[in-house]
């Protein structure tokens, strides 16, 4: 009797230690971890599946990353998100309780654990460096209308047959007309040329504007027509005859073309140092609609091409050689007894002092 007792106290003593269980097994009812110092229900490299966490009764899951990551973000909790969607959230980052991955961050680049980040970038006339971690993002003026720092040309629209020019004498061809703001364009000044091959329409400049002292330049240009003819927008330093009589004129230049005789149907982009051409396709086909803002950047052992504010051509080969002066053209040519028009809204080139 009294080994019994003894036996039966002894029962009702928690037995203390660690118990280790080796394969699996199954609880039934509520399982009570809240006295533990840490519970793992999955472990595993990168983020988890999604297919994981996609439905109420997966809502609680734990899952820790093992993996090596750049920042401490390892612990992922499956969450109702609304009604009737779940996902994945990180509730452990670095230095402590994770934010929210669906909120409205403004961050430098993508990032796969959001869901809702905007990614900061340069509109035109503005640069963008990033000064890494714990540095600034800085937005600077890229150079666009700096009169104080640049020398600098403007050619804009009248409303009238003629156009205003600070800073450049232009040579018009074909006859000029007034063209008013519509929903798509604002006031233009539209040039269109004579019924006769080879007949042109169009300006081209007087300044000049010399490699090496980082040009700019910007043109809004719409064509009347994409049919049976030859269209230059940019930099050279040839005669007007010896450009548009070719697609590929032995200048130094940078420049835009749009030549139906080279079978092209997007905008090209061309450098040449006087000798053979470098053109490389910019995939954006001419606007017979809406103005399109083309742009010519030259950085020295490049030219950047950009169409309305998106990079379409880097070349850094047969770049226009040193020391030499260009003069811009804004003008097309037709190649068959059928008038051709172009039309511009601005002219804006500039050049270091």
């Amino acid at each position: 009797m009294r080994r019994l007792a003894v036996w039966s106290i002894a029962a009702c003593i928690p037995l203390l230690g660690q118990t280790t269980i080796n394969g699996s097994r199954t609880v039934l009812g509520s399982l009570d971890a809240s006295g533990a110092s840490s519970v793992t229900v999955k472990r595993g490299s990168g983020v988890p599946a999604a297919a994981a966490c996609d439905s109420a009764s997966e809502v609680g899951r734990v899952y820790a990353r093992s993996d090596a990551q750049a920042v401490a973000s390892t612990l992922y909790v499956c969450s109702q998100t609304g009604a009737g969607t779940y996902a994945w959230e990180l509730v452990q980052g670095g230095g402590g309780g994770g934010a929210p991955t669906n909120a409205s961050y403004l961050t430098m680049g993508s990032d796969g654990t959001l869901t809702a980040e905007r990614a900061l970038a340069a509109g035109t006339g503005l640069t963008l460096t990033d000064g890494g971690a714990n540095g600034n993002a800085t937005l600077a003026n890229a150079g666009l209308l700096r009169p104080h720092t640049k020398r600098w040309a403007l050619v804009l629209p009248t409303g009238g047959v003629s156009q205003s020019s600070l800073g450049e004498v232009s040579n018009i061809l074909g006859n000029a007309s007034a063209v008013a703001p519509d929903s798509n364009n604002g006031q233009l000044t539209n040039y269109a040329s004579a019924a006769t091959i080879d007949s042109n329409a169009g300006w081209y400049g007087s300044t000049a504007w010399r490699t090496g002292r980082n040009v700019y330049g910007a043109w809004q240009v719409k064509l009347g027509e994409i049919t049976v003819m030859r269209t230059w927008v940019g930099l050279s330093t040839g005669t007007f005859s010896s450009i548009f009589g070719s697609d590929t004129p032995s200048n130094h230049m940078a420049a835009f073309r749009y030549s139906t005789s080279a079978s092209d149907t997007t905008w090209q982009c061309v450098t040449n140092n006087g000798g053979t051409p470098t053109v490389s396709n910019s995939t954006i086909a001419p606007s017979t609609s809406a103005t399109q803002l083309l742009e010519i950047l030259d950085q020295g052992s490049q030219i950047v091409f950009k169409i309305d504010g998106t990079t379409r051509c880097t070349i850094n080969t047969t770049l226009p050689g040193t020391g030499q002066n260009l003069v811009q053209y804004v003008a097309t040519r037709t190649l068959e007894a059928v008038a051709k028009s172009i039309a511009y809204a601005t002219s804006y080139v500039e050049a270091d002092k």
